[in-house]
């Protein structure tokens, strides 16, 4: 079944400006009609010096979409705070920022409803990004015990009871979460939290992945695939020297509407401007097929 999404969040910090950046000018390109809820995953010093540098990218958003822009600091989650937060940091893996990560996202679709979750280099370059298909049948091409998010299984079998699998699907974004499905596994947001810090992440010497766990639970009580997903193409730019004839290629086939853009280096750090490069490129792209 395809659905019309206009309901989105993104968890970032400063780590991901210049990406965060340019996700919000693609969705401005292509005129996207919906709401995005952003958490700024900072405290303190670092999370003001965001607030500081976003007004500029505020003040050059579209002034119909950045009405809808909603921005939220990830302490003012429950169960996350900065006392909370640095209570559980240090050697629990599970605990640092970007795990943090995966639990906001899981909050946001328990609290707010249907949305699409993103990460900050995930940009949409076609209007059917928006489009998600929801009650796709399971994939499970991807093995559990050589994945760095294994735990993930481990943890619903001692949480739910629910037995360890060996194969299951993609865990990238975007994913398209429907949130009545969320609360089956998760009907109280502090139970869930409890039970997650109670349980041993660092014996298994893993992460969690919130996607594994959408997917381990719905699929074992039979409330089917509770994602979609559209054609997404990931794409690691940090030796992209002389590649731009191949994303031209990818991107004349237009058979793609999500670009996951991996970068390890700050623009300021890189040798050659092959990121804004390939990002003028998509944008044009966008900008083409946009309705």
């Amino acid at each position: 079944m395809n659905v019309h999404w206009d309901n989105t969040h993104v968890v970032t910090c400063n780590r991901d400006r210049w990406q965060f950046e340019r996700l919000i000018m693609l969705l401005n390109a292509l005129e996207y009609p919906g709401v995005l809820r952003v958490y700024v995953n900072e405290y303190d010093e670092e999370r003001n010096s965001w607030h500081v540098w976003f007004k500029n990218v505020y003040r050059e958003c579209n002034r119909i979409f950045r009405r809808n822009i909603r921005v939220t600091d990830v302490e003012a989650i429950p169960g996350m705070s900065l006392a909370e937060h640095q209570h559980r940091s240090g050697k629990p893996r599970f605990s640092h920022y970007y795990v943090q990560q995966q639990l906001v996202k899981l909050y946001d679709v328990h609290t707010h409803g249907d949305a699409i979750s993103l990460d900050s280099k995930t940009w949409p370059i076609h209007p059917r990004a928006f489009e998600g298909t929801v009650g796709m049948p399971l994939d499970q091409t991807n093995r559990v015990q050589t994945n760095p998010f294994r735990a993930t299984t481990a943890f619903a079998q001692a949480v739910w009871n629910i037995p360890e699998v060996t194969h299951l699907g993609a865990n990238l974004p975007p994913v398209y979460v429907i949130q009545n499905r969320i609360h089956k596994f998760m009907p109280n947001w502090m139970k869930f939290l409890q039970d997650f810090h109670a349980f041993d992440w660092r014996t298994a010497d893993s992460i969690i992945s919130e996607y594994w766990l959408y997917q381990i639970h719905n699929n074992y009580n039979g409330y089917g695939q509770p994602t979609g997903r559209t054609n997404t193409q990931q794409i690691n730019i940090d030796n992209w020297r002389g590649k731009n004839k191949q994303l031209a290629h990818i991107l004349q086939q237009n058979q793609h509407n999500w670009f996951t853009v991996k970068w390890h280096h700050p623009p300021e750090l890189a040798r050659v401007k092959s990121p804004q490069g390939v990002f003028k490129q998509l944008l044009q792209h966008a900008l083409k097929h946009k309705i």
